[in-house]
């Protein structure tokens, strides 16, 4: 591909044409000259350059400089290794989780209020709500008829966040003014609560 690139009496201004090789292609320039400056008191000259691509096409048409680096074979082998898995201590560790299953179910069924909210975050946490979807669900809907209840002169910051985090999750809606009690009246946060690094942290 050729282009004509015409200079003025200045650097800084050309006019670059795209050949009739390619239209569609930005011209690249390698030049061979430099145009003549006109001084004020002699007129101007213009000169025209032919200039020539250093890249080649590639096979879509377009021009490419990329160099290629040859890369060190990788350290890594392409050998994947198998675990050997022991059927029967899977099957061991499934009867011990079907044993516990009731134990916890009773802990849970027999908490009552704040310290069963608590244990629903607690098996959230731990990956183990999925155990107990139906007994989750409907603890939740009975406690958020509590809720003010439940929230009433609550002053642990602790408490508040888990509450709030546990019934937004679940999709009850609970709204952050629970959290108005914990600011001053310019809208900041209690100085008191620096001390409570549990409670900010689960905030």
């Amino acid at each position: 591909m050729e282009t004509i690139a015409v200079f003025g009496s200045k650097l800084g201004f050309h006019l670059s044409l795209p050949s009739r090789n390619n239209l569609f292609l930005p011209p690249i320039f390698k030049f061979h000259g430099f145009p003549l400056v006109a001084f004020p008191d002699k007129p101007r000259q213009h000169v025209c350059l032919k200039t020539t691509t250093s890249a080649s096409p590639t096979s879509d048409g377009q021009l490419s400089n990329r160099k290629f680096k040859k890369l060190p074979p990788s350290e890594w082998t392409d050998h994947f290794h198998s675990v050997p898995l022991d059927v029967s201590e899977m099957d061991a560790l499934k009867r011990e989780i079907e044993t516990l299953k009731p134990k916890v179910k009773n802990m849970f069924m027999s908490s009552q209020g704040t310290e069963r909210i608590l244990m629903i975050y607690l098996l959230v946490s731990l990956g183990l709500a999925y155990h107990f979807e139906d007994e989750i669900y409907d603890t939740l809907k009975e406690s958020f008829t509590k809720m003010e209840e439940m929230m009433d002169n609550e002053e642990d910051l602790y408490i508040v966040s888990i509450h709030f985090w546990v019934f937004r999750t679940y999709g009850h809606h609970i709204s952050s003014d629970v959290f108005t009690r914990f600011k001053e009246s310019n809208g900041d946060f209690k100085e008191t609560l620096k001390e409570d690094p549990r409670g900010i942290l689960s905030l």
